[in-house]
C-alpha cells in the first residue's frame, strides 16, 4: 500500500545536489551550499559547477550525469537561460524534485516562453518544481538548509509557509530571539508547480509538525486551497497571514469566511504572525478558553486583563479552596475574577503557592503569569516556578515578562524550558486568544448537525429547470414569477407572482393575491434600479398604478425590448418582524458566497460559503448581529439559508440571487423582492464541493426491495451510528478490525463530514415507514501518494449475501475511476472468507500481507 506522499523525497532528501556552487563572495550558489554545510545536512551533498574541480573542500561534478549515484533533490542556482537544459539532466538522472532558487524575473513572470519550456519539460519528465524566485527549504532536523536565508534554524514542531524570502527571514529572526523551532520552513517563491495546497497536504501528515503558519498572496485554485486548508485544520492549528496581491486581489470578508470555513486562524499583521511563532511553536494547545491572570504589578495586571476584555475571553470563578490558598499570597481587596496580585514579600514562595492553587482549580484552563521582576529577585528563581508547574500539568502556560535586563534573562530561561514568554502583556494575551480561536474552529468543525425537513441528497428539480429554460432562451434573469417558484421549490416561503397583461388582469391578481400587492415591471434590460416597483393598497390604487407603472417600463426598455405585461405579487402586512435582506453573489476567487444582513445599508453583511448545514447557518445568523428572532424565527431563517445554500450548489448558472425583505417574525420567514440573476456561462462551483447528486441512485434487489444508494452527508450521523451499533461483533471486527460498541464522536464526524473532492463514502439506504435505514456503506480515502484509494466496505448482517456489497463496490469503482485515481487498495482480515471472495469477483487481486499473517492485501488497477 502506497503512504509515501510525492512531495516525501523533496522534504526528507538524503541527498542534495547545488547546481551552481561556487566559492564566489555573495552569488546565491555559495550562500545555498554554505548554509547545507554550516547546517550539518545529514544526507550526501553534491556540488555541481563545470567551472570549479571542488567547492570548499567537497569535489565538485561537470554536470548531474557524471555523480553516478541516485539523488532526491537538485538545488538550482544557476541563469534562468540554463534551467531547462538542468531539468534534462535531472530526468537523465532520475532526479524527481528541483528547488529554483534563481531570483530572475524572467522566469517567474507568468506566461513567458522561459516558464513555459521549463514547466512543459518537468511535467514530461515527472519532476516536481518548487519555485522559481527565492524558493527553499529548511529541514532542521536533518540539517537541510536549501535557501538563502542566513538565521541558523533550531528544530522543532512549527512549520512555516511563505512565499516571501524577506518575510521568511523575519519570522527566522524573530524565532531565533524567541528560542522557537521549526520542523520545516518552505519558502515557495513564484510556485510555478508545487504549490500551497500540496505543502498543505505534505504538512497535515507529516509527524514532527503540530502547528503551521501560513502566508497566502494569490489564491491561484481556491477549490484545491480549501480542500488542503480544511483536511490539514482539522488535525493541527493553521495561522495564516494575508498579504494582498495588488496582481489579483481577494475580497477580504470573503476570505474571512472562507479561512473560518476551513478551520484556519487569521492574523492581521506580522507581530500577530510571529506572537502565534511564539505560542505555537511550544505544541500546547488551549483546551478552554478560561484564562488566569498572575501578576506582581498594577499596571501590567491592568493591560492584561483589558487585552482578555478585548478578546471576550471568560474569566474563572475560582472555587473557594483556591481562594482560601490564594489569601496569604494575595493583595488585600477585592479583584475581577481570574485575577490575583501578589505580594512582593518571598516572590519566588508567592508564585509557587499561587501557581499551584491556580492549577489545581478546574475552572483555569489556561495560566498567565505577568512577571516585571526586581533586581533583588534573581530571573532563575522565578523561572524554576513555572517550569516546575509546567512539567506537572497539561494547561497552558505562558509569561509576560516585562523590563530590559532581567526581562531578557528571564524570558531567555523560561523558552529554554518550552514556555512561550512574551514581552508585553498584550502580546502574550494576544497570542493566547489565538489558541482560542483554534479551538473555537476546532469545535465548530466538529459539530454534528440534525436532520432537517429537506436533505441534501434531495435535488430542486423544478427550479433546475426553471433555469435551463431561461438560459435556453439566452435571458439573463429569472421573471418574478419564475423567481418565486424557484425559491418555493427550495423549501423558501414566498408569495405567488401572477402576470397580468391588462390593468383588469392586475386588479384580478391583486383581489386574489390579498392586498397591499407590489406591481412590478420586468425585462432582461431593466436590471438594479430600473426594475421598477410599485405598492398598491386597493383595486383603484393598481389599476392607476398598472398603466404608469407600464408605460415608463417601456419607455426605458426602448423599442428592442417587449414588456407584455406586469407582475403581481402579494405584500402582506406582517407587524413586529425583522426585516433582513439574503443575497448570493459569485467572487472571482471563491465562487458563490452568502451575505445576510439587516436592512441597514449602513451595516455590513455578514458572508458564509456554501453549502450550508444547519449548525453553519446557525454560524451566518450569528455572525450577523441579529435581535432576536425566538426559536421558532430562527429555525425559519436556517431553513431560507439551508434552501438558498442548496439551490446555488445545484445550479452552477445562477450568478446571483437577492432576497431584498427577508421579513422573520416569531414563527416563520417570507421572501419577497426577489431577483435571480443568470450567468451567460455555467460558473465555477462552490470552493467547497457541495453534496454529489449525481451518485444518488435508485435500484432495487432480486426480491424487488428498493433500495436508494448515495454519498454521505453531514446530516447522517445518527444512522451510521444506528447502522454501527447494530452490526454483529464479527461484523464490526471484520469492518474496523476492533471490538468496538459504536464510533466515536471524532470518528463519526470524519465519517459524515467528508470532503467529497477527494474522498468519497456511498450509503445504501431504505425507507421504513418515515424512517431512512442503512443497509451498507462504502468508503475510500485518498492514500499520500494521491493516486491510490483505500476502501473499506460493511454490509448489514441481514443484508449480506443480497447483492449489497456488490452494488456499493460497483458504484465506488466507479466514482473513483472518473476522479481520477489509479488504483484502489484494501486491508482485509484473512478470515473475511466473503469479503475476499467479494473481492476476487470484483477484479482484485489477493496477496498476503508480508507483515501481518492474519491480512490479506487487496488491489485493483482503476484505469483499465
Amino acid at each position: 500500500m502506497q503512504d509515501r506522499h510525492p512531495l516525501t523525497r523533496l522534504f526528507a532528501a538524503s541527498s542534495v545536489a547545488v547546481v551552481g556552487a561556487s566559492e564566489r563572495e555573495h552569488a546565491i550558489g555559495t550562500v545555498v551550499f554554505r548554509n547545507l554545510q554550516n547546517a550539518g545536512y545529514t544526507g550526501r551533498l553534491y556540488p555541481v559547477n563545470p567551472r570549479h574541480d571542488a567547492v570548499f573542500g567537497i569535489p565538485a561534478y561537470k554536470t548531474l550525469g557524471e555523480i553516478g549515484t541516485p539523488v532526491d533533490v537538485a538545488i538550482i542556482c544557476t541563469a534562468p537561460a540554463t534551467i531547462p537544459d538542468i531539468l534534462k539532466q535531472c530526468g537523465h538522472s532520475d532526479i524527481t524534485a528541483a528547488i529554483i532558487v534563481t531570483s530572475y524575473s524572467g522566469l517567474a513572470e507568468t506566461g513567458t516562453r522561459l516558464e513555459r519550456r521549463t514547466l512543459k519539460i518537468a511535467r514530461n519528465l515527472g519532476i516536481r518544481i518548487l519555485g522559481p524566485d527565492g524558493a527553499g527549504i529548511l529541514r532542521p532536523d536533518i540539517g537541510l538548509h536549501a535557501t538563502t536565508a542566513s538565521p541558523a534554524v533550531k528544530a522543532g514542531r512549527l512549520a512555516l509557509v511563505t512565499a516571501s524570502p524577506a518575510l521568511c527571514s523575519a519570522v527566522l529572526d524573530h524565532a531565533a530571539k524567541a528560542d522557537a523551532g521549526f520542523s520545516s520552513v518552505i519558502v515557495t517563491g513564484a510556485a510555478k508547480d508545487i504549490s500551497i495546497p500540496g505543502i498543505l497536504d505534505y504538512l497535515a501528515g507529516d509527524p514532527q509538525t503540530l502547528g503551521i503558519l501560513l502566508q497566502l498572496d494569490r489564491i491561484d485554485d481556491a477549490r484545491a486551497l480549501m480542500s488542503a486548508l480544511h483536511a490539514t485544520a482539522r488535525v493541527k492549528p493553521v495561522v495564516v497571514l494575508h498579504t494582498p496581491d495588488a496582481d489579483a486581489p481577494v475580497d477580504d470578508a470573503v476570505l474571512d469566511a472562507a479561512l473560518y470555513r476551513a478551520g484556519a486562524v487569521r492574523v492581521r499583521s506580522l507581530g500577530e504572525w510571529l506572537d502565534a511563532a511564539t505560542i505555537l511553536g511550544r505544541g500546547r494547545l488551549a483546551t478552554g478558553a478560561h484564562l488566569a491572570i498572575l501578576a506582581d504589578d498594577p499596571a501590567s495586571a491592568a493591560l492584561a486583563t483589558l487585552r482578555s476584555a478585548v478578546h471576550s475571553l471568560p474569566s474563572p470563578v475560582f472555587a473557594p479552596a483556591t481562594r482560601k490558598a490564594l489569601a496569604a499570597v494575595q493583595l488585600a481587596g477585592d479583584r475581577p475574577d481570574g485575577l490575583v496580585r501578589l505580594t512582593h514579600e518571598d516572590m519566588p514562595f508567592a508564585l509557587r503557592k499561587a501557581v499551584e492553587a491556580l492549577l489545581a482549580d478546574d475552572a483555569v484552563e489556561a495560566l498567565l503569569a505577568v512577571l516585571a521582576p526586581s533586581a533583588t529577585t534573581p530571573p532563575h528563581r522565578l523561572t524554576r516556578v513555572l517550569t516546575d508547574a509546567v512539567a506537572k500539568t497539561d494547561k497552558p502556560i505562558f509569561a509576560a515578562w516585562t523590563g530590559s535586563s532581567t526581562g531578557v534573562a528571564g524570558r531567555q530561561l523560561l523558552r529554554r524550558h518550552g514556555i512561550a514568554a512574551f514581552e508585553t502583556p498584550e502580546a502574550a494575551v494576544d497570542a493566547f486568544a489565538l489558541l482560542v480561536d483554534d479551538l473555537g474552529l476546532q469545535t465548530h468543525l466538529q459539530q454534528v448537525p440534525e436532520a432537517g425537513d429537506t436533505p441534501p441528497w434531495q435535488p430542486h428539480e423544478g427550479a433546475r429547470l426553471l433555469i435551463d429554460a431561461a438560459r435556453a432562451e439566452d435571458r439573463v434573469h429569472l421573471s418574478p414569477g419564475e423567481c418565486h417558484a424557484a425559491l418555493r421549490d427550495a423549501g423558501i416561503v414566498t408569495p405567488v407572482a401572477t402576470l397580468a397583461r391588462t390593468a383588469a388582469e392586475a386588479v384580478a391578481a391583486a383581489l386574489q393575491a390579498g392586498f397591499p400587492v407590489v406591481l412590478r415591471a420586468d425585462a432582461d434590460v431593466l436590471t438594479g434600479d430600473a426594475r421598477m416597483r410599485l405598492r398598491a393598497d386597493t383595486p383603484g390604487a393598481v389599476r392607476a398604478a398598472f398603466d404608469t407603472l407600464l408605460a415608463v417600463a417601456r419607455e426605458r426598455a426602448g423599442t428592442g425590448t417587449a414588456i407584455d405585461g406586469l407582475w403581481i405579487t402579494a405584500d402582506p402586512e406582517r407587524p413586529q418582524t425583522v426585516e433582513l435582506r439574503l443575497g448570493v453573489r459569485r467572487d472571482a476567487h471563491f465562487g458563490p458566497v452568502l451575505s445576510l444582513g439587516k436592512n441597514d445599508f449602513g451595516i455590513p453583511d455578514a458572508l458564509a460559503l456554501p453549502p450550508l448545514d444547519r449548525p453553519k447557518a446557525q454560524a451566518l445568523i450569528a455572525a450577523a448581529n441579529l435581535p432576536p428572532l425566538g426559536p421558532a424565527g430562527n429555525t425559519a431563517l436556517i431553513a431560507v439559508l439551508t434552501g438558498a445554500s442548496r439551490l446555488v450548489c445545484q445550479n452552477a448558472a445562477l450568478d446571483t440571487l437577492v432576497i431584498g425583505r427577508l421579513s422573520i417574525d416569531a414563527s416563520s420567514a417570507l421572501a419577497t423582492e426577489v431577483d435571480i440573476a443568470l450567468a451567460p456561462d455555467a460558473r465555477q462551483l462552490p470552493a467547497l464541493t457541495p453534496y454529489p447528486l449525481r451518485w444518488v441512485r435508485e435500484w432495487a434487489l432480486a426480491d424487488g426491495e428498493r433500495v436508494i444508494l448515495r454519498p454521505v452527508a453531514p446530516e447522517d450521523a445518527g444512522i451510521e451510528q444506528e447502522f454501527v451499533r447494530h452490526l454483529s461483533d464479527e461484523s464490526k471486527y471484520y469492518r474496523f478490525m476492533d471490538a468496538l460498541r459504536e464510533l466515536t464522536p471524532a470518528t463519526l464526524v470524519r465519517f459524515t463530514q467528508i470532503d467529497y473532492a477527494r474522498e468519497m463514502a456511498l450509503l445504501a439506504t431504505i425507507t421504513e415507514g418515515t424512517a431512512e435505514r442503512v443497509i451498507g456503506i462504502a468508503r475510500y480515502v485518498a492514500c499520500a501518494d494521491g493516486e491510490t484509494a483505500e476502501f473499506a466496505l460493511v454490509v448489514a448482517d441481514a443484508w449480506q449475501k443480497r447483492g449489497v456489497g456488490r452494488q456499493l463496490m460497483r458504484a465506488l469503482i466507479e466514482e473513483a475511476r472518473e476522479k481520477g485515481y489509479r488504483r484502489m487498495v484494501g486491508d482485509v482480515l484473512a478470515m473475511n472468507a466473503k469479503m475476499l471472495r467479494l473481492a476476487s469477483a470484483l477484479g482484485f487481486a489477493i496477496q498476503p500481507d508480508p507483515d501481518d499473517s492474519t491480512v490479506q492485501r487487496i488491489s485493483r488497477a482503476l484505469d483499465v
